[in-house]
């Protein structure tokens, strides 16, 4: 069986970590896997997924409707004839399951992460209209599946809970030698709560530190992380100064650690 897997791009982000712990955990044998990423600028997942053995091909798109994009990518399924595509994330979604109907492919799957309580109304028409050749998708929480019924009147037969999933052999709890504590400034006994993630509204990194404002009081020692990069930085930079909590805040950039 061939599974071509579309996503946005294979930046930082949570889809791409799920689809690289799906991949590398998935039987191979009779399974031929391959990942078409729709960016070839982002990339920092791709050594991930070729060092387990997946092909990686990158096609560009601009974040304008391409008919080129839309041509590679066709081009590429019909010379990867896959019995299945799964898309990831909304453009991939958009290109991936016309090029895979266009290109005659079997089975169509589309991966939908979030809510998205600000999807423009253009991008829910489009994913409405294009119920019609997806047979099924999988969501990974029950309030994405609700969603999915409601706003986009899936068909509650075609949706699949798939929760994330994590590599926990990757994690050594018996391994506690400070590295990371001492490269942050923070003391070995002092209690770490932390939140990772882009830094946009759908987050809701506010409510975060609306609760270490209520915390610290009674915790005065404690130290909260936030990890990540996005259009919020400034705000919730405001944010901790109006609480008065800068001194146990910390901003910490995309890392993969």
């Amino acid at each position: 069986m061939r599974v071509v897997h579309v996503i946005d791009d294979l930046g930082l982000g949570g889809a791409q970590r799920q689809l690289g712990e799906l991949l590398k955990a998935a039987p191979r044998g009779d399974l031929h896997l391959e990942v078409i990423s729709l960016s070839t600028c982002k990339v920092a997942c791709a050594p991930v997924l070729q060092g387990a053995g997946i092909p990686v091909t990158c096609i560009a798109q601009a974040g304008r409707w391409s008919w080129t994009t839309l041509f590679k990518l066709w081009k590429a399924l019909r010379r990867a004839r896959p019995d299945i595509v799964h898309t990831w994330l909304f453009t991939a979604s958009l290109y991936g399951r016309l090029a895979a109907w266009l290109a005659g492919v079997p089975v169509i799957l589309s991966a939908i992460r979030s809510v998205e309580p600000d999807k423009p109304a253009h991008y829910v028409a489009a994913d409405r209209l294009l119920r019609c050749v997806t047979d099924a998708y999988t969501v990974n929480a029950k309030a994405v599946s609700e969603m999915l019924m409601t706003r986009e009147r899936v068909d509650p037969r075609k949706v699949h809970t798939v929760y994330n999933g994590v590599d926990l052999g990757t994690f050594d709890p018996a391994r506690v030698d400070g590295e990371m504590r001492q490269s942050l400034g923070i003391d070995a006994g002092a209690t770490v709560i932390g939140i990772v993630g882009r830094l946009a509204p759908v987050k809701d990194h506010a409510t975060f530190l609306r609760a270490a404002a209520t915390v610290s009081p009674s915790a005065p020692t404690a130290r909260f992380l936030i990890v990540g990069s996005g259009p919020l930085e400034e705000a919730l930079g405001r944010l901790v100064r109006e609480l008065r909590i800068e001194p146990q805040v910390s901003f910490v950039s995309d890392r993969t650690n």
